[in-house]
């Protein structure tokens, strides 16, 4: 029996198991507040599972769809907080923005740069007593 074919294949095993724990998709969530550190809860779509913003009697409604906890951070545009944190490697920072009609929008992530551009605006305006805010 050739030993060096099966302790080769053996390391292509073990190489395959060890990567694919780095990505493991088993801890089922319904939200990222489930999660660990570094981990949202996506559905098996890929998207985030997020609160609806609707209000019951008991609080936020969420409707209890099931995804897994998955070690991608929330992306461009993506709906972002303390449970799910943008992924800053990627230049994105979780910012929360006013709408024309004076109300706020949920936090999102943006590029930074967009981010400081809109604190500076937002500070200047603040600073000037002729401006109104918001912006």
């Amino acid at each position: 029996m050739d030993y060096h074919f099966i302790i080769t294949l053996m390391v292509i095993v073990i190489a395959a198991k060890v990567e694919g724990a780095a990505i493991q998709h088993d801890q089922t969530c319904t939200l990222s507040s489930e999660c660990p550190t570094g981990s949202c809860c996506r559905h098996s779509n890929g998207s985030l599972l997020i609160y609806s913003g609707v209000f019951d009697h008991i609080g936020p409604y969420n409707p209890q769809s099931a995804g897994n906890c998955v070690p991608l951070l929330a992306q461009y545009n993506e709906q972002c907080g303390e449970t799910c944190a943008c992924d800053e490697t990627e230049g994105l920072t979780c910012f929360r923005s006013f709408l024309a009609d004076n109300t706020i929008a949920p936090f999102r992530c943006q590029d930074k740069s967009y981010v400081d551009r809109e604190t500076d605006k937002f500070m200047d305006c603040f600073q000037n007593p002729k401006c109104q805010l918001p912006l």
